[in-house]
């Protein structure tokens, strides 16, 4: 199979972020490009939704981000080194 050149102007920060990204995946650029473009090809689509419409979060959803958001903080809450132990906690 032969290659092409593909030129692609974006933000510095946005090529950057994202090489970190495939870099911890394991991937170079090149190669998720390529499975983007494999998957917009296999499913004559975006591989992902297109929406101009923000998700409506019910209360109790919203509710729980802020509680989640708030345990996150440093020393706030119980902390966790392993699921286990998440999981533990979580079914007493």
């Amino acid at each position: 199979m032969s290659t092409v050149n593909f030129c692609v102007r974006l933000d510095e920060k946005v090529k950057r972020d994202a090489e970190l990204v495939f870099a911890e995946l394991g991937l170079s650029t090149t190669t998720a490009i390529t499975i983007f473009l494999k998957q917009v090809i296999r499913s004559q689509a975006m591989p992902f939704a297109l929406s101009l419409h923000q998700p409506t979060l019910k209360p109790e959803t919203l509710a729980a981000l802020r509680e989640a958001e708030e345990l996150a903080k440093p020393g706030n809450g119980k902390s966790f080194q392993t699921i286990e132990e998440l999981r533990a906690d979580w079914l007493s």
